[in-house]
């Protein structure tokens, strides 16, 4: 009465284990449909050399969609931009405790002596992919103003790089610095030297009217983080692409293991037939000479079996 009991406990022991073992196969049906391009999905599949090579193909595939349409865009919506930045705000008045540094300073241009001379150098770039052309500043010379918090006195030089670009006239009204408009090329820069009389105080954006045109303060911190992020993705794309070319390495070599395998399966089982085949031909020799009709019949039929026919 024992015995039957544990055969049963047996089966439905086995039973839980070969039920545990399908688990993976029936999720991974549910989630992938049970046909996939009138195929059914097997275990084998999932992470085959096949599997690998269509993953691959489409993750590569998608990126160079998602970079084709990126470059589409870019290239039929090119943008405008101007950066500026302020380089040097420098005092030219020395320390008047230290003696002998009674300096004054005057101008031409200037009634009175600057007590608070101070130099500023404003820089503005075009930073854009496009050129801007004088029908975008839409307030005519007030479009692109700056403040400069103190009197200015003079614009002491204009510094226009490349050379061969045109140079904007400037217009200043007290502390207000205004580039009139004309073409500015993409990548010209302009650089001003600014005499001013007063406080050291923050340059600031009064005003800005380019059509299209987003006029920025230089951020170091801004575009250091942007060559970061762009240093991370081009290492994530260099290690996206290692770590593919190492799968496809370790599948090849998976591949070329398992062929090796079958080969030494297959010569073992010619090594196995061809000493069956040997083993029958040494029984058969071992007949009786009388029954020589019955030694030939032996060898065709060890020959036969030997071959599997």
């Amino acid at each position: 009465m024992i015995k039957p009991l544990r055969a049963r406990v047996n089966v439905r022991r086995a039973g839980r284990v070969g039920l545990s073992c399908l688990w993976p196969y029936s999720v991974a049906t549910l989630l992938l449909g049970e046909r996939f391009g009138g195929a059914m999905i097997t275990a084998s599949y999932l992470w085959s050399n096949d599997f690998w090579n269509t993953a691959i193909t489409a993750v590569v595939a998608v990126a160079v969609g998602v970079v084709a349409a990126l470059a589409t865009m870019k290239a039929s919506n090119p943008k405008r931009g101007i950066e500026w930045e302020v380089h040097s705000n420098q005092s030219l008045i020395p320390d008047s405790t230290v003696p002998g540094n009674n300096v004054t300073i005057t101008h031409s241009l200037h009634p009175h002596p600057l007590n608070e001379a101070r130099i500023v150098e404003l820089k503005i770039k075009n930073k854009g992919r496009r050129d801007i052309e004088p029908g975008h500043f839409t307030l005519d010379n007030e479009s692109l103003v700056f403040d400069f918090g103190a009197p200015i006195v003079t614009v002491l030089n204009i510094a226009v790089e490349p050379s061969s670009a045109p140079e904007p006239d400037i217009v200043t009204t007290g502390s207000k610095f205004a580039v009139s408009k004309s073409p500015i090329k993409r990548g010209q820069e302009l650089a001003y030297s600014v005499l001013v009389n007063g406080p050291e105080s923050d340059v600031k954006l009064h005003r800005d009217s380019i059509l299209n045109t987003p006029v920025r303060e230089h951020n170091t911190e801004a575009a250091t983080f942007r060559r970061i992020k762009l240093g991370l993705i081009s290492i994530t794309a260099l290690l996206a692409v290692g770590g593919f070319a190492a799968v496809q390495s370790m599948l090849d070599a998976r591949d070329t293991m398992r062929s090796q395998v079958q080969q030494n399966r297959h010569m073992t089982s010619e090594n196995r037939e061809l000493e069956l085949k040997v083993k029958r031909m040494a029984e058969c020799v071992l007949l009786p000479e009388q029954h020589q009709a019955q030694q030939s019949s032996c060898v065709q039929e060890a020959d036969k079996a030997a071959n599997g026919k």
